[in-house]
């Protein structure tokens, strides 16, 4: 079983009784996570600095707005929002990120005591996506136990929840096609190859995508425009588990940019000779970058320390690094 669930009307839904207990039980369990002594005393210092800040934060959203009437002199209008996160701040994006965070995880884990095998659940802010497996009638149960649970996370309705789900045999029976669901940009497909039930991914695009990419005679650099093609060829490749589904995006993509004036000779150079086959060190390219990407987040700048291989100079450290 596939599912996928949509977590409607995020920001302005979330109620500030919510939001605070959300944040404050995820201190308690950090200090309770932390060594007793200074780090412990640390966090709870943290949690006197937050939590103050945040209800100020969140019983203070002012929301301006200009109107510049016709013929009339401009009137300046701020409104106070009650509810909700402000949709624009700064801290509306990680609020909403971790709102679903600890009773998600208490949700999964009933689930896991009941007996269901949950392969893979992953959300994004206010998407989320699901695998299990199991007998019949199993995925389309815990389908509705994960909505149902997720529903049931305040009682003010700050999480509403909508989802659903497709479910295939390890077999093909008489008449059934191959399925699909959505997540994010992905699209993936449960059909039946030779040696039964298979998944592949392809990419998703809306029923209502008009395909409005940049003209070709905009004023925009001819390296934007060429970047920006060579970018979407990139994740198409990387995205695709099977050709046919880069073939797919790519020929729609193609025919898109050809109907806003874009020639042959510019889409092959945007290409730049990549094809499907280059799937495999996109992939290593782009898991490299993250990885770096994550040492780079964890490192401190501009932190002197004395590396263990640098040598030292009458008790001076001969060698200044960086902590990493």
């Amino acid at each position: 079983m596939l599912a996928s669930w949509d977590i409607s009307a995020m920001y302005p839904s979330l109620k500030i009784e919510y939001i605070v207990r959300e944040v404050d039980t995820l201190l308690v369990e950090s200090i309770g996570q932390k060594p007793s002594g200074a780090i412990r005393d640390a966090a709870k210092r943290l949690r006197k600095i937050v939590m103050p800040l945040l209800i100020f934060m969140l019983q203070h959203q002012f929301v301006y707005v200009r109107d510049e009437g016709v013929g009339v002199v401009e009137k300046k209008n701020l409104y106070w929002q009650k509810d909700g996160t402000g949709i624009g701040s700064s801290a509306s994006g990680p609020i909403a990120d971790i709102m679903v965070l600890v009773g998600g995880q208490i949700v999964l884990k009933k689930l896991g005591r009941e007996g269901y095998n949950l392969k893979m659940y992953k959300r994004y802010i206010d998407d989320i996506f699901a695998i299990v497996e199991g007998g019949a009638g199993k995925g389309q149960e815990a389908e509705k136990r994960i909505e149902r649970g997720l529903n049931q996370l305040d009682a003010g309705g700050s999480v509403k929840v909508e989802g659903k789900a497709i479910v295939t045999n390890r077999t093909k029976k008489m008449g059934e096609d191959e399925k699909r669901i959505e997540f994010l940009d992905i699209d993936t497909v449960l059909g039946w190859g030779g040696v039964g039930a298979t998944m592949s991914t392809e990419i998703y695009r809306k029923e209502a995508a008009a395909d409005l990419y940049i003209q070709a005679s905009s004023a925009h650099p001819e390296s934007l425009k060429i970047g920006m093609i060579k970018g979407d060829v990139i994740r198409y490749i990387s995205l695709c588990s099977q050709e046919k589904g880069f073939d797919k995006a790519w020929n729609r993509f193609a025919k898109a940019l050809r109907e806003r004036g874009y020639t042959a000779k510019q889409l092959e150079k945007a290409r730049g000779g990549l094809d499907y086959g280059s799937r495999p060190s996109l992939i290593k390219k782009r898991l490299d970058k993250a990885a770096a990407k994550e040492t780079e987040k964890n490192r401190c700048p501009g932190v002197p320390y004395k590396p263990v291989c640098g040598s030292t100079n009458g008790g001076k450290i001969a060698k200044i690094g960086i902590w990493c």
